[in-house]
């Protein structure tokens, strides 16, 4: 019983590496720095004529790693950096 259980721990090890890295090779880590311009990912979208992202907001502080704060109607939220990215100005 004992063989059974380290056999199956090894794959799950195993598996969980393999998955590891094929997450890491695809992620893309977004570079944010205080006072930066975001948009923001629109999870209330209602319908698909809705906007993807809401903004632009400027970052106003940095929480651990991944967690920011931003102005937003002149309230504080902190959002998580899976849902911004950079706002890019259009050129003039």
């Amino acid at each position: 019983m004992q063989d059974a259980r380290q056999i199956v721990r090894k794959h799950l090890i195993e598996a969980k590496n393999k998955s590891k890295q094929a997450y890491d090779k695809n992620v893309h880590l977004l570079v944010i720095k205080l006072n930066d311009k975001v948009l923001m990912k629109n999870m209330k979208r209602k319908n698909k004529l809705e906007p993807n992202w809401l903004g632009s907001f400027e970052v106003i502080e940095i929480n651990e790693s991944v967690n920011v704060t931003i102005i937003k109607n002149n309230k504080h939220v902190r959002v998580h950096m899976n849902h911004l990215k950079l706002y890019k100005k259009e050129s003039e």
